[in-house]
């Protein structure tokens, strides 16, 4: 049941190598699996980070070397607040950030003060499908 409502999430989002993806859930029948593509995009989300986000680039030295990742080493890696948010914006802000289409979204600002976050296209296109589908 969950893989059909992930699959329906990648179809609706379309582009961007969804298929790939989509192809991949397809194919898991076992936690093992759904373990090991968790772990592939989990990595790619922190060389990403490492390489492209300058407060992360100082944050995942523990985790990183190289093109190596060392999930053993993710628990230690800071949990963000809000007030850190504010504090390191710019530098939380992917060096990539002019090839994607992105905007400027808030919080609600429940302790007072609003957080700026930047939000590209495939927030956008995974924020609408998770609405849609659950």
């Amino acid at each position: 049941m969950v893989k059909k409502h992930i699959a329906l999430l990648l179809l609706k989002l379309k582009g961007r190598c969804f298929a790939d993806q989509f192809n991949q859930i397809a194919r898991i029948d076992t936690k093992k699996k759904l373990l090991s593509i968790q772990k592939v995009h989990l990595k790619k989300l922190l060389l990403h980070a490492y390489y492209n986000v300058p407060f992360y680039a100082k944050r995942l030295t523990n985790v990183i070397e190289g093109s190596d990742v060392d999930l053993g080493e993710f628990n230690r890696i800071e949990l963000l607040s809000k007030k850190s948010i504010r504090k390191y914006n710019k530098e939380m802000t992917s060096k990539n950030i002019s090839k994607r289409k992105w905007r400027y979204n808030y919080s609600g600002g429940s302790t007072g003060e609003p957080v700026a976050l930047i939000q590209d296209d495939v927030y956008d296109k995974w924020s609408r499908a998770t609405t849609r589908y659950y």
